[in-house]
């Protein structure tokens, strides 16, 4: 396998597991908080629209892997925002459980962007 075939797998790999952490996330306070649908989500809203960027920026990773790479940093970006939210709003209402949830995976989706941008062979674009 060569170098560009290789890093296009590595980048897809990353853009899905970054879609089917995000959508995890949207679904975290359906999942783990059933009583957070009487109340709209109030508290989750927030997060629920973020993780749903991430989700939508993680499949544009999946099906284009190396046409956009600083994605991953909008990615990372945006996940660390998610890690600092529960922590910033000072959510009351919101479930420990789901706050938790929010934070260790938004954590890694931001550590495996990182990595998949410090990873990427700089002289990809030259390959090509």
């Amino acid at each position: 396998m060569d170098v560009l075939a290789r890093a296009q797998s590595v980048e897809r790999r990353a853009g899905l597991a970054t879609f089917i952490a995000g959508l995890w996330v949207f679904a975290g306070p359906v999942v783990l908080d059933h009583t957070a649908a009487e109340d709209g989500f109030g508290e989750y809203r927030t997060a629920m629209v973020l993780a749903s960027l991430i989700a939508v920026v993680g499949g544009v990773r999946a099906s284009a892997p190396l046409r956009l790479p600083w994605l991953g940093l909008v990615t990372s970006g945006l996940a660390v925002f998610l890690v600092a939210a529960p922590m910033l709003s000072h959510w009351s209402n919101g479930s420990l459980v789901v706050q938790m949830n929010q934070v260790v995976v938004c954590f890694a989706i931001a550590l495996g962007s990182v990595a998949s941008a410090a990873l990427r062979p700089s002289r990809v674009r030259q390959w090509k």
